[in-house]
């Protein structure tokens, strides 16, 4: 047996023209994650990493089974003040979060949902003018599936889209400018540093 590294390399190339950056108005999720990333992710053209591939096609894959399932809404598009949201599962005016990882625990308590998909979901209800959200998990390596019920007060939802709005008015002025130095920070998250395409970039600053 060999390894038929051709077709390999053809599906590689597939993945890579499915998700590579094509969006022209920023997203909630632009301003949630790493803002050097996102401007470099609209500057450069580069395409994902072939791990970041193969994550991206695992997690569509769980988003869309269980957005067939029979819900009201799937893909829910929605905007305010200039940032575009793509919630999952529109269902009865309830918002559902699918979220995909590969923790090898489960999350038991409020402090345990990822600060990332807490100010997500947090910026989706604030935009339909909700406090509560469901967030529905696929353990990958845990091989389960749960689903937990967020709610939220009036102002953890304004001071989470107000964070937002800033990191947006940064962001704006870094495309606008086309410079990183003196204007994105760095991520708080270094984990979004492991396996990211611009190390080589984001290191010269």
């Amino acid at each position: 047996m060999r390894r038929n590294k051709q077709l390999e390399e053809r599906v590689y190339k597939a993945l890579q023209d499915r998700y590579i950056e094509k969006r022209n108005k920023l997203h909630v999720s632009d301003v949630v994650y790493c803002l050097r990333k996102a401007f470099y992710r609209r500057t450069t053209g580069r395409p994902p990493t072939k791990k970041q591939l193969v994550w991206f096609l695992l997690g569509e894959i769980s988003h869309k089974i269980l957005q067939e399932l029979g819900w009201e809404y799937k893909e829910y598009e929605i905007s305010k003040d200039g940032l575009v949201g793509h919630i999952d599962i529109y269902d009865s005016a309830i918002i559902i979060e699918v979220k995909t990882t590969r923790k090898l625990y489960r999350l038991q308590f409020r402090k345990d949902v990822p600060e990332t998909w807490m100010r997500q979901i947090m910026a989706y209800a604030y935009m339909l003018n909700k406090t509560e959200v469901d967030l529905l998990v696929v353990y990958d390596v845990l091989a389960t599936i749960e689903s937990y019920h967020l709610k939220f007060t009036e102002k953890e939802l304004e001071d989470n889209w107000n964070y937002l709005l800033k990191r947006k008015e940064i962001l704006e002025k870094a495309l606008e400018t086309g410079v990183v130095n003196g204007i994105l920070p760095e991520t708080e998250y270094k984990w979004e540093c492991r396996d990211c395409e611009f190390r080589d970039i984001c290191k010269r600053w």
